[in-house]
């Protein structure tokens, strides 16, 4: 490690920590003010640069990080509190509460930051900086580049209105660092058999990550013809299989209008395929919730995958009692076409069993 703290020079050999760039996004639009802005920044330090999400910390410890006095202090964190920037748990007499970070920046009070200023930020790029070229210590991704040496795209990276690719503005570096934590968890999806289910087919969303295999001819089509169409030329490079979770997250991404995934979205896409694991159920709620958000708010407002979580479950639930349903009523209908009536034992014979 170098002595670069003792000169106050910040590296990142030194340490870092993950923080979504919506957070930063918000707090640079934020009305705080310089302590409550400092509280901020030190309740990230204690969370996220430690990979946590809140943190037990005293009065003392937020008067000292941020060069003001108890007192002082509890008035900020308390207005912060009642602006839902901050949340505060385990808050009791004798106990230490924890804090966090509301990163549900919609809930944010409208007091205190321009929620439609921010959508109109990232609409028009405003955060996305123009970077080619990256030197040595500029990313972290572990592969070191000389000075020189031009950065290439990442298979993720999205170039937006450019001809030439040569002349395309990249936002930031690799970060394939990003993903680095649940790229084992993406090669267990990749190599399981796919389970897809025809109960809610979806229509192509995006035409590059959903793809569709045509697998029946049209009518009147030449048979030989359509056989070798089918069979790739010899020497040909094999068609790249895109996985489950790389089509949600290339759906997630056209909802949201968005270059890259934050890992906190990449990690929740992960946990619903491997809950449901049926991506024609989740890629249809997602293109249904999209629709009817843009239609209540004249945009799309969605700024988290946590958005959809309670409505995948929530429809899940209801696809499931209509599976049962429709289950139950079969049943019921093949034992009405498996009775036999006797018509003979309800008519009367004359009497002459009574003789």
């Amino acid at each position: 490690m170098s002595n670069d703290k003792e000169v106050l020079k910040a590296e990142l050999e030194d340490g870092y920590g993950r923080i979504a760039n919506l957070l930063l996004e918000a707090l640079s639009m934020s009305k705080l003010n310089g302590k409550q802005m400092s509280i901020c920044l030190f309740i990230m330090r204690r969370t996220y640069s430690w990979g946590k999400k809140s943190d037990e910390i005293t009065l003392k410890e937020f008067a000292s990080a941020c060069d003001s006095s108890e007192t002082y202090m509890s008035k900020q964190l308390k207005q912060l509190i009642d602006w839902k920037v901050v949340k505060r748990k385990n808050y009791s007499p004798g106990k230490v509460p924890e804090y966090e970070i509301n990163t549900r920046v919609e809930e944010w009070d409208k007091g205190c930051i321009n929620v439609q200023g921010l959508l109109k930020n990232i609409e028009n790029n405003i955060y996305v900086g123009n970077i080619l070229e990256q030197k040595d210590k500029g990313c972290t991704n572990g592969k070191r580049l000389n000075e020189k040496t031009k950065q290439g795209l990442n298979k993720r990276t999205r170039v937006a209105m450019v001809q030439n690719v040569e002349n395309a503005e990249v936002e930031g570096c690799l970060k394939e660092n990003i993903k680095e934590n649940i790229n084992n968890i993406i090669t267990t999806i990749d190599n399981q058999p796919q389970k897809t289910g025809n109960d809610n087919p979806v229509t192509d969303m995006d035409a590059d990550s959903i793809q569709q295999d045509n697998l029946v001819a049209p009518i009147g089509a030449d048979p030989i013809k359509q056989d070798k169409e089918s069979v790739a030329p010899v020497g040909a490079a094999p068609t790249k299989q895109i996985s489950p979770v790389e089509k949600i997250e290339r759906a997630y991404l056209k909802i949201r209008n968005r270059p890259m995934c934050s890992s906190k979205d990449m990690i929740d896409i992960v946990d619903v395929y491997e809950k449901y694991k049926d991506i024609n159920f989740i890629l249809g709620v997602m293109k249904t919730t999209a629709e009817e958000n843009k239609a209540r708010n004249g945009r799309i407002t969605i700024n988290s995958f946590s958005y959809f979580m309670p409505i995948f479950e929530e429809e899940w639930e209801k696809k499931q009692v209509k599976k049962e349903a429709v289950k139950n009523g079969s049943t019921s209908k093949n034992s009405r076409k498996n009775f036999k009536f006797d018509k003979s034992q309800f008519l009367w014979n004359g009497g002459e069993d009574s003789l």
